[in-house]
């Protein structure tokens, strides 16, 4: 089990990386609703950013073995440009997709930039060929359904902090690394974020590779990454003991 970070664009990151490499790429993009980011441009033109979309989206697709999947978490107002985008790239949902995220502590919509933050979140999950879900995660996961979650929104008074503008809660990226990608396997995030989706990852025996433009966000997902693989090994010590 292990992660790496690098400091460079998403693009850069897909490109660089072999075809039907990896096992499941799983990200959280920007929505393009001009929230303050220091080192990208959340305001684009709209074409200029459903394009770049799609380049992403390729070039993930390009990545994943044929028994693997690509996972983007998306805001519900954005389902409409999702849908023709996927159609546009010319590849299919797996059974199940979207996966619905509600986030039980967010009532109704609020004004969020240029749309609105709904209580309600899609997960797209595309199948890049031969994709199975996975049907017997780990019992002491808590995971059941694939295509419904119920988890709060990180706020700052969460166990977990809240260290980024768009913080995913982990356990979200828990239950889509577990249905989503065999143990052992590769878990790749080109929008790195704070890094919950490589926390994901450390809990549950996958590598990971992720990637931001800030090294300031770069250095907060390092620093819980590095965190989470500390805790499995206090985890994995104690489990030792325990058997001899």
């Amino acid at each position: 089990m292990t992660f790496e970070l690098r400091n460079c664009k998403a693009l850069e990151l897909l490109q660089d990386l072999e075809t039907d490499s990896v096992d499941l790429v799983l990200t959280d993009p920007p929505y393009n609703v001009n929230l303050n980011y220091d080192e990208y441009d959340d305001d684009m033109d709209d074409d200029k950013y459903w394009e770049w979309i799609r380049q992403v989206v390729e070039e993930s697709l390009r990545v994943v073995k044929d028994s693997g999947a690509v996972c983007f978490v998306t805001p519900s107002n954005q389902r409409r440009k999702w849908t023709e985008a996927i159609d546009d790239v010319g590849v299919d949902e797996v059974k199940g997709s979207p996966v619905v995220w509600c986030r039980s502590n967010i009532v109704g919509g609020v004004p969020f930039g240029n749309g609105f933050d709904f209580n309600t979140y899609f997960i797209y999950v595309l199948d890049s060929g031969d994709f199975q879900v996975q049907t017997d995660p780990p019992r002491d996961a808590g995971i059941t359904s694939f295509n419904y979650i119920e988890e709060p929104a990180p706020q700052s008074d969460f166990e977990e902090g809240r260290v980024h503008p768009a913080q995913q809660p982990v356990r979200v990226y828990e239950k889509m690394v577990l249905k989503c990608s065999p143990e052992g396997g590769k878990v790749v995030d080109p929008f790195v974020g704070s890094g919950s989706s490589g926390v994901a990852c450390m809990r549950w025996g996958r590598d990971f590779l992720g990637c931001d433009i800030d090294e300031e966000y770069l250095e907060d997902a390092f620093n819980r990454l590095d965190s989470a693989v500390e805790q499995d090994r206090s985890k994995q010590s104690k489990l030792e003991e325990v058997r001899s």
